[in-house]
């Protein structure tokens, strides 16, 4: 019988193992950046119990997961409850097809009734997989594509003085060589786009995040307000614009626009929440080439909280891009 052993990795070499088996896996393609620098909060070796790894009797790498425990709050900032995220989920495929994902899976399950958590959440296009493990689809999430050629021809020249000014003061720049200090991150937090329910994220978080390699943003700040978003992260959503806060559809259509131009693509995505309110819904409607609904994850719920009422309502609830894992 196969011995195996799940474990987080506890030296530098078993940390360089872990990265080498996610690079293969999950970013095989040249020049891929580091993908500990995509995922800092779960896949630095200073953030150790975040990885969860089998391995063989001879101490071999096979499989590994990212499993990291994150509060639910309400618009208000009221907390509601923790869900654990699941991400980076690689089996060598020298081994796939044993149950070795499965079990890690299942050990994951057991640890989310231990700590009394509402369920586990992922992402993956593996959806019959999961959902034989028990796992769920959940949630609403839009995704608006926007040609900027199309758009800027329709929407530039109705600009209100105000809102063509706004674009043209856009300041946009890549975090990764400029950090945004603690001040303006702190706004953007606050002036993001409320939505009912989403995952709490400290301020230290946020620093850490916003520097992720290859992302962009453009904002503009006057006095307290902020208006702002971010586009691409690591090798992931790029040419998506992922995190923001706006007071209008049109600028928010604008902040996309001046990162797309600066990025020098044709087109872009929004991501949005399934709550979006009608006027952006009305202004997309207009601009955009397409809006589609997608469910927002994979949910594992914890059998033990089921019996009460779930205080997470899924279709108001919301991952922002940073967040995801």
């Amino acid at each position: 019988m196969v011995e195996y052993k799940i474990r987080c990795p506890q030296n530098p070499q078993e940390f360089l193992e872990r990265d080498q088996l996610l690079m293969r896996l999950l970013r095989p393609f040249p020049q891929s950046l580091p993908i500990a620098k995509e995922y800092p909060l779960v896949l630095d070796p200073r953030a150790p119990f975040s990885s969860h790894c089998t391995y063989d009797g001879h101490g071999k790498l096979l499989a590994h997961l990212n499993y990291q425990p994150k509060t639910v709050i309400k618009r208000d900032g009221q907390k509601i409850g923790t869900i654990a995220l699941v991400g980076n989920v690689a089996t060598d495929d020298k081994v796939q097809g044993r149950g070795i994902m499965g079990r890690m899976l299942k050990t994951m399950q057991t640890r989310v009734k231990l700590e009394g958590a509402l369920g586990m959440l992922l992402w993956s296009d593996l959806e019959r997989y999961y959902q034989n493990l028990g796992f769920k689809e959940v949630g609403k999430e839009l995704r608006i594509t926007i040609q900027v050629s199309q758009v800027k021809a329709a929407l530039l020249s109705k600009l209100t003085l105000e809102d063509y000014s706004f674009y043209e003061d856009l300041t946009v720049f890549a975090t990764s060589h400029q950090p945004l200090n603690a001040t303006i991150l702190e706004k953007m937090l606050h002036h993001r786009y409320a939505v009912p329910q989403t995952l709490h994220r400290t301020l230290d978080e946020y620093k850490v995040l916003s520097v992720i390699p290859n992302t962009m943003v453009a904002f503009s700040q006057k006095g307290e307000k902020i208006e702002y978003g971010f586009m691409n992260r690591g090798s992931d959503l790029i040419k998506t614009l992922h995190e923001w806060g706006a007071t209008s559809p049109t600028r928010l259509v604008l902040i996309g626009l001046k990162l797309a131009e600066s990025c020098r693509f044709d087109d872009f995505l929004i991501l949005a929440p399934g709550s979006l309110t009608g006027e952006f819904r009305d202004c997309f409607s207009k601009f955009a080439e397409s809006v589609t609904a997608h469910h927002l994850g994979l949910l594992w719920p914890n059998p033990l909280m089921e019996v009460q009422k779930n205080p997470i309502d899924w279709e108001e609830f919301f991952v922002w891009g940073f967040d995801s894992i």
